[in-house]
Formats: structure tokens, C-alpha cells, sequence
């Protein structure tokens, strides 16, 4: 498969109505609608048939980035679960749809595999989304703050250490109890 080239594939469960490329995207096919009504004069039941042209989906976003489209009314899915399932073939058992740069966004078919819980937190670390102390994105202290707390201030209480580093009361709580920053002594 060519990166420059898009590729069609059917959504699987709705082969002929839905597909998604290689590139993310996903598509409605063009389709003939039939359903019945009652006519208002003549008090009969009619069939009516319309013709719907296909377009590209637009998809919403989850609070944590990922990107889903309704696949019919009321069936919203995840776009990367799409894609991987229709290139790649169905979910195994214990495993889940990773984005190799973590960009929950970025559903090309070569940002994407399955993979196990794991490996989708090792690949977090290894692309600076998720990290041990400092390396964390989300971190306020350092490990020196931390090493400098286990030493120096045992004798205050954990509100007064954390307003002295800006952070709050449970995390002193969780450095003291072992629980947070355990690779500092």
C-alpha cells in the first residue's frame, strides 16, 4: 500500500454502505432509501424510494482526542478501531487499537496497530506522553524537590510542604507513603 495512495476498504458489518481508507477517513456510500408512509389524501399506504449520494463523515471528538463517527443512527465508532479492523482484520482477544505517535487524532493505517494496554503505555513513554517523575508532562516537582522533601521536611505537615512546592497536600501524602515518586530515595 502506497502512503500516497488512498485505499478504499468496506466497514466491516456495513459492507456496502460504509467504507474507510487507509488515510482515516470514513464514508457514506451512495444509496437508494425505501420506507413506507401513509398518504394524507388518499388514505393509503405508499412506498416511497429516494436516492442518498455518499460523503465523507465528519467525526466528533472524545474528551480524550479520539476520533468517532455514527456509522447509522445511534452506532457511534471509534475511527481508528475502523481502520484497523478493516485493513488489519478483527480485534485479538486482550488487545487494543494503538497510535504509534499517541496523537489520538492521527488514524493513518501506518500510525496504527493492535496491541495489548502495555505496549500503548510504553509507546506513551517512549513518545514523551507519559514519563517517571520529571519526565512526566504533567510533573511540578522534580526529583531533587522530592529527594529534598524526604530529607528536610518530615517535621512540617503535608499542607505546609505542599504549599512551600505548589502542589497539593495528597501528593506530599503519596511521596511520604511511597506510593508516588518511589525511584527517589
Amino acid at each position: 500500500m502506497s502512503a500516497l495512495a488512498e485505499i478504499w476498504m468496506p466497514v466491516v458489518s456495513h459492507e456496502g454502505a460504509y467504507e474507510v481508507s487507509n488515510f482515516g477517513r470514513v464514508r457514506s456510500l451512495d444509496r437508494i432509501e425505501t420506507y413506507s408512509r401513509e398518504d394524507y389524501y388518499s388514505n393509503s399506504i405508499v412506498t416511497v424510494s429516494r436516492k442518498l449520494k455518499g460523503r465523507v463523515l465528519r467525526p466528533g471528538r472524545t474528551p480524550s482526542g479520539h476520533l468517532t463517527v455514527a456509522i447509522g443512527k445511534g452506532n457511534s465508532r471509534h475511527v481508528h478501531v475502523l481502520v484497523l479492523t478493516a485493513f488489519k482484520g478483527p480485534c485479538p482477544p486482550g488487545m487494543e487499537g494503538l497510535h504509534g505517535d499517541d496523537d489520538p487524532a492521527n488514524n493513518r493505517l501506518e500510525n496504527l496497530r493492535w496491541g495489548t494496554r502495555s505496549n500503548n503505555l510504553v509507546d506513551a513513554i517512549e513518545n514523551g506522553k507519559r514519563g517517571i517523575g520529571s519526565r512526566s508532562y504533567q510533573a511540578k516537582l522534580t526529583e531533587a524537590d522530592v529527594a529534598d522533601i524526604k530529607a528536610n521536611y518530615s517535621h512540617l505537615s503535608s499542607e505546609k510542604v505542599a504549599s512551600i512546592f505548589g502542589v497539593s497536600g495528597a501528593a506530599i501524602r503519596q511521596i511520604r507513603s511511597g506510593k508516588a515518586w518511589k525511584h527517589v530515595a
